[in-house]
């Protein structure tokens, strides 16, 4: 069973759309109430001469009046006003428009019937009060409705303009995560392939392959928000490769991923600053060789990734430390853009080893 509430928003909300305007949903208002009049108040020797009549009283007057409203409240630009100052307005501007109703309607029922103008003087004061009491009620109902309509698609508008500088500035936020790629990390490499391109051409030639390869996806995945987890792998296998070269013997690298976790969608590069900051930190305080292990394991509806590498924790503010984490906490700000819940993050710093565990949920 479908929620009222939900339902009547999304009326609500189509009703006054940018495809309705003001004038197809004035216009369709004041025929339908001309139609309704009469059909519920016509008498019964009604003939097709009064036709002319009910139109021009009960459809072309009101639409004129509350199109001439219209335009007042927005020459007069309400939102300057206190809120009492602008329903005083606002009333005594539905009560003078009632009595412009009456008094047009009245002249022009004289003049198609052609009755005297001498048969004003029979209208009584009580009878005078009673209509016009009865037109102001009517051009309240349309003047709340024009404001609600009015407040409800400023709202809209707000919360548009608001939802899209969020989803900028958000996009924006992971574009600068997603791009950040350690400078070290490159100048390391160019060095390593200066140092090789005498000494050993062949390998200096697959360095360069390898971190074209690294560069190609950060490139080719750049507007992607998410991939396959073994396109991941990929790409962190061209890392592993640049930094063996570098590190030789005293780095050791052991990846072992489940096929079942191979089709994870998840951010792309977002495994990149975990693996650099367990070669990085984990140089600096593990016994060598250092060793990294990279695992993947799918258990019941959660899919865990897993770095983990030999070496205690470095905190960012250790003197010995070369680097802020700063990595890590942009891999903890796109989880949280990108999977709010559905996602936790998680680092174990035991036994002389470190791991950082990433734990999907539903298998997202």
């Amino acid at each position: 069973m479908s929620n009222p509430v939900k339902s009547n928003f999304y009326i609500f909300n189509n009703i006054y759309s940018k495809k309705i305007s003001f004038w197809k949903l004035n216009l369709s208002g004041w025929f339908l109430f001309g139609v309704v009049w009469a059909i519920l108040y016509s008498p019964a020797d009604f003939s097709a001469s009064d036709v002319l009549k009910v139109f021009i009283s009960n459809f072309l007057i009101p639409l004129a009046i509350t199109t001439l409203l219209r335009y007042f409240f927005k020459w007069i630009s309400l939102n300057r006003y206190s809120l009492a100052f602008s329903i005083t307005i606002i009333t005594t501007a539905a009560l003078l428009s009632s009595v412009v109703w009456y008094l047009s309607d009245t002249l022009f029922t004289l003049l198609y019937y052609d009755f005297p103008i001498s048969a004003i003087s029979q209208i009584t004061i009580n009878s005078f009060a009673k209509r016009v009491i009865g037109i102001f009620i009517l051009l309240a109902l349309w003047c709340a409705s024009y404001f609600i309509i009015n407040l409800f698609y400023r709202w809209k508008l707000e919360r548009e303009d608001k939802e899209r500088a969020l989803y900028n500035a958000l996009k924006a936020k992971m574009e600068a995560l997603k791009n950040q790629i350690n400078p070290h990390f490159l100048f390391n490499s160019l060095n390593s392939i200066s140092a090789l391109v005498d000494e050993d051409p062949s390998r200096a030639q697959l360095i360069i392959y390898e971190l074209a390869s690294f560069l190609r996806y950060t490139l080719t995945y750049k507007e992607s928000s998410r991939i396959e987890l073994k396109k991941e792998i990929s790409f962190i296998k061209h890392y592993i490769y640049i930094q063996s070269i570098r590190f030789e013997q005293n780095l050791e690298f052991y990846i072992n991923i489940d096929p079942r976790t191979e089709t994870l969608m998840v951010p792309p590069a977002i495994l990149y600053p975990i693996v650099e900051n367990a070669v990085k930190h984990g140089m600096e305080s593990s016994e060598l060789p250092l060793k990294v292990y990279i695992t993947t394991y799918f258990e019941k509806d959660r899919v865990t990734i897993s770095v983990k590498n030999s070496g205690k924790w470095v905190d960012a503010i250790s003197e010995n430390s070369s680097g802020t984490n700063t990595g890590i906490a942009n891999v903890k700000e796109r989880l949280n853009c990108e999977y709010d819940d559905k996602c936790s993050f998680e680092i174990i710093s035991a036994d002389e080893f470190v791991e950082v565990k990433l734990v999907f949920l539903n298998k997202t």
